[in-house]
């Protein structure tokens, strides 16, 4: 359990390293690193964590399963909604469209799967 917990921490640097310290040792500003993350967080991976969770899509005992499925789910979605903000000249789409994928995952995670 122990030598477990050391890999978790182990690996948590390593990401924090990467995807956090990286891009400041190379110029960018802290503030900057930390809007893109809470932006791709709130507007990709959250959504779609909560869409595959409220749809169902996996067993929900796997949380890493979940995380990555939703992830995809997420960033497909935000994809989608950036093109077509584009291209309808609506900026707001994105978000609009992040705010309906949690609510809707949201919505499907109340219903019961027996008899009501």
């Amino acid at each position: 359990m122990k030598g477990s917990r050391a890999l978790v921490f182990a690996a948590g640097l390593a990401i924090l390293a990467a995807f956090a310290l990286r891009p400041v040792a190379h110029g960018v500003s802290g503030a900057t690193v930390a809007i893109f993350w809470a932006i791709v967080l709130g507007q990709a991976v959250v959504p779609g964590v909560l869409l595959c969770r409220g749809a169902r899509l996996c067993a929900p005992r796997d949380p890493w399963l979940v995380l990555g499925q939703g992830t995809t789910v997420g960033l497909s979605i935000q994809g989608l909604s950036v093109l077509g903000g584009r291209a309808l000249g609506a900026h707001w789409l994105p978000t609009l469209v992040a705010l309906g994928t949690a609510a809707a995952g949201l919505v499907l995670a109340r219903r019961t799967t027996g008899p009501a």
